[in-house]
């Protein structure tokens, strides 16, 4: 995703720019944001559909290894 951009310039500016992202999408595309979220398929249905969830899913993860990164150990929850 290209608002993350791996995480540059900091991992909160790129954060806060995934989830900017994710509003801009649901306003502009609103029946793609429903049809993801509230269809009910699951992402197992097809190859195509389970591929695309696990590159978002996977964008979201790398964003919160980030964060976590740069948090303060002794502020960190275990795993």
């Amino acid at each position: 995703m290209r608002a993350w951009n791996d995480g540059r310039p900091d991992a909160f500016a790129a954060f806060e720019r995934v989830g900017s992202a994710y509003l801009h999408f649901a306003k502009t595309e609103p029946a793609y944001y429903s049809a993801m979220f509230e269809a009910g398929i699951p992402a197992e249905a097809t190859a195509e559909l389970r591929a695309a969830g696990e590159r978002a899913f996977t964008v979201l993860r790398q964003a919160s290894e980030a964060l976590i990164a740069k948090m303060p150990a002794q502020s960190r929850h275990p795993p």
